[in-house]
């Protein structure tokens, strides 16, 4: 069973991603940002903004996998695997 810290990290996590979606895609939020001028950086505001929303979500997405790394919270296990002579075995 979850502690309260990690509840308290998974909580924090869901509402970030599900506000970064909605500043994205619902139609109240987005109309706001549904321009073409300024331009930044070469493109029309409007895709920069969405640029900006999915950079927002992978910056989350690695601040969540380096605290859960640190945690020992993953459910994955990485082996290295070298090419050589015997078909490429596990050390």
């Amino acid at each position: 069973m979850e502690n309260a810290a990690s509840r308290k990290k998974n909580i924090g996590f869901f509402i970030y991603y599900t506000l970064v979606i909605i500043f994205m895609t619902f139609p109240g939020v987005f109309d706001l940002a549904n321009k073409i001028d300024p331009w930044v950086l070469g493109l029309p505001f409007s895709a920069f903004y969405l640029f900006l929303c999915v950079s927002l979500l992978f910056l989350g997405l690695i601040f969540q996998y380096r605290i859960e790394d640190k945690l020992g919270e993953l459910d994955i296990e990485v082996e290295i695997f070298e090419n050589d002579e015997n078909g490429g075995k596990a050390k």
